[in-house]
């Protein structure tokens, strides 16, 4: 009865160390795997909007289509920051006193879109209101 106790627990035990042995290349991979996604991000993050996508994927050995859709982003993403620069340049305005009219001559756009770009602000600024209860959450004594 201990033999086979033991045996039992032999067998367990070798299969507990199989799984961690498992486990730890497992983890072995993983690390490297992150690894290498932070080089790959670090790279990603290299790439500026004024670079020549062509020669960067050359040079980095990286297919062309990848780098283009990273280029992008970049582009994107600046043309991002600049329009809101200039959006809290125009809320700056606007709250020191300057019109519509007078806004959309400095920074050549029309004044309904100086407006429209000042309501955003505003809409962003407010706080929502609490959406209605719907009647049959009503009716049926469901609401909070």
């Amino acid at each position: 009865m201990r033999d086979t106790i033991l045996e039992s627990l032999e067998e367990q035990a070798q299969l507990h160390e199989q799984e961690a042995k498992r486990l730890r290349k497992h983890a072995r991979e993983r690390r490297k795997n992150l690894k290498k996604r932070r080089e790959f991000d670090k790279l990603i993050n290299s790439i500026e909007h004024d670079v020549d996508p062509i020669a960067f994927s050359e040079a980095n050995g990286l297919n062309l289509d990848t780098v283009l859709a990273w280029h992008k982003k970049a582009v994107q993403k600046r043309d991002a920051v600049a329009l809101e620069r200039r959006n809290r340049e125009i809320r700056r305005l606007a709250n020191s006193g300057m019109t519509n009219k007078e806004l959309g001559f400095r920074f050549r756009l029309h004044p309904n879109s100086v407006g429209r770009i000042l309501n955003r602000a505003q809409r962003e600024l407010t706080p929502r209101k609490l959406p209605i209860v719907p009647y049959w959450k009503y009716r049926l004594g469901l609401e909070d």
